[in-house]
């Protein structure tokens, strides 16, 4: 899939992340697979906890009524 990953030019992160975050938004309508794409752009930048990435998962999660894993997301940026 080609995605044009300039149109998020304010978005702190790499090119990969920012690729399999768009992933996640275009497999919105099958869970298993948006998740799978949502946990890999977490996975890669878990080292320094990429305050745009995690803002990104936490929205996803509260929108996909996963309110454990927004909540989870919800307190690692606040710590």
């Amino acid at each position: 899939m080609n995605i044009n990953c300039d149109q998020f030019s304010w978005f702190d992160a790499s090119a990969e992340v920012k690729e399999l975050l768009v992933l996640a938004t275009k497999t919105w309508e099958n869970p298993e697979e948006s998740l799978k794409y949502m946990e890999q752009a977490l996975a890669e930048t878990k080292e320094n906890n990429h305050m745009d990435v995690l803002v990104a998962a936490y929205r996803y999660f509260y929108y996909q009524n996963n309110y454990a894993l927004a909540e989870k997301t919800a307190n690692t940026i606040i710590a």
